[in-house]
């Protein structure tokens, strides 16, 4: 078709046509057309499509299956809860239990987040909290860089010429929850297929690596939440990851598909998937360690009366400033006591002195005379 020449009618909902052909090659089709190409196909009309990407060099072409989907993932594909919308315009489910070297992303945060699937973009895209655990795990060297424009800052993470590049870590993750004590079966993203080479006029990682991880860092979950716009810390899967797994969207029951491709499956088994993962830190003391992000969090001193971290053992002991307190208030205690003591027995010595006087006859006693009994008696009188 020529550049720019209508090749299916419709109305886009403006007045214009349903799909054309762009200046590039490629084919803009609106939602509308788009829906009655995919409906239309098949003995069996049915409202669905598949995406099969394929990385540039290889063999096979990439491929859009129209109203079904690739015989051999046919079975394979890992379905999505359901969406709550009739006719959803984004290609959006949660994901559960993402997973990098036996240890989950999500950590404490969250069981299970959002996923947006944008063939516009190229890289995986994750929330700051997860993009750190992932890198924590995965050997990387993590640079950052201010944007052209100077108003943002991007982190990209490179893998040096010394790591051996046919072992690196595989995500994996799962399309829905456990129920009932029933494990889901878990897609594999390895972080392989995430590579990008590294551009001559990058001057942050050439030096020492040949490629850098095709994974942005996106915005922090807490602050995405701060501002009730959780969906602004999506994770996105763009067309690198994308061509790891064939996709499956189903507008009739409301839900998208995944399935880990043949060839994936086959160069990374089980015992290739953790070769390259990072050790896991050593904790000592009190210690807590975080498998998220592979750190050791500090005893919760703070949390108890009086408590603070000793740097060494990193165990919980009395803060100094308390001893010294505790000390002075010991002495302050110990002299107050004493001086009441003190006062205490001064007063007792007192009240005891001025009994002692009062019960004391005043004067001498009167004279004996020996001068028979009744004299002596009446004397005494």
């Amino acid at each position: 078709e020529g550049e720019g020449e209508v090749i299916a009618g419709g109305d886009g909902g403006d007045g214009g046509p349903g799909a054309t052909v762009n200046d590039d090659g490629g084919i803009t089709v609106d939602s509308e057309t788009f829906n009655k190409l995919v409906g239309a196909v098949g003995a069996s009309p049915r409202l669905a499509f598949g995406l099969d990407l394929q990385p540039p060099g290889s063999p096979r072409n990439s491929s859009l299956d129209l109203g079904g989907f690739a015989a051999q993932y046919r079975a394979r594909l890992l379905w999505s809860e359901r969406s709550p919308y009739a006719t959803p315009r984004n290609f959006q489910f949660p994901l559960y239990d993402m997973r990098m070297c036996g240890a989950s992303l999500f950590g404490s945060t969250t069981a299970q987040w959002p996923v947006l699937i944008d063939t516009g973009a190229v890289c995986l895209t994750l929330p700051a909290e997860f993009f750190d655990a992932v890198m924590a795990w995965a050997p990387s060297r993590c640079v950052d860089a201010v944007s052209q424009g100077g108003l943002d800052t991007e982190r990209r993470c490179y893998v040096d010429k010394a790591v051996a590049m046919d072992g690196l870590p595989v995500l994996s993750f799962a399309m829905r929850g456990e129920f009932d004590g029933d494990t889901p079966q878990q897609l594999l993203l390895p972080l392989n297929e995430l590579l990008l080479p590294v551009d001559d006029a990058d001057d942050a990682g050439d030096a020492d690596a040949e490629w850098y991880y095709c994974v942005m860092r996106g915005p922090e979950v807490e602050a995405a939440m701060r501002q009730f716009a959780p969906s602004l810390a999506n994770i996105a899967f763009g067309t690198t990851v994308l061509r790891a797994l064939y996709a499956g969207f189903d507008f009739e029951r409301q839900r998208v598909g995944l399935a880990t491709k043949m060839e994936v499956l086959e160069a990374w088994p089980e015992a290739r998937r953790a070769t390259q993962c990072a050790a896991p830190a050593v904790c000592v003391g009190g210690q807590r360690f975080d498998s998220a992000r592979n750190v050791c969090l500090p005893p919760p001193c703070g949390d108890y009366w009086l408590q603070t971290v000793d740097a060494e053992t990193q165990q919980c002991v009395v803060s100094p400033s308390w001893q010294v307190f505790g000390v002075m208030s010991m002495v302050v205690f110990a002299g107050a006591t004493l001086a009441m003591n003190g006062r205490a027995t001064r007063m007792s010595r007192a009240v005891l002195q001025e009994r002692s006087r009062r019960r004391t006859p005043v004067g001498p006693p009167p004279p004996l005379l020996l001068q028979g009994p009744t004299a002596w008696m009446e004397a005494a009188q």
